[in-house]
């Protein structure tokens, strides 16, 4: 490959990877506040397992708390 595909490739996948984390933070950040305001104040390890999610985690997550999972630890089980 040529010196300008390579570079062109490399930019792609930089660009694909800091819109995909982008993604991802926006997700934590709105599960954070639906957390929040359902059951208050959180403890500051449980906030930054959900800040440092994968997506498929937050997604899990995310479907436990409208699906109206009594307690925080049945939503994080």
């Amino acid at each position: 490959p040529h010196t300008e595909e390579i570079i062109m490739t490399a930019a792609g996948r930089l660009i694909t990877e800091a819109w995909a984390e982008g993604e991802t933070r926006g997700e934590a950040k709105l599960l954070l506040k639906q957390l929040t305001t359902r059951y208050g104040t959180l403890d500051p390890d449980l906030r930054q397992r959900v800040e440092n999610a994968t997506t498929e985690q937050i997604e899990l997550w995310s479907i436990r708390l409208i699906q109206g999972n009594p307690t925080i630890e049945d939503i994080f089980a």
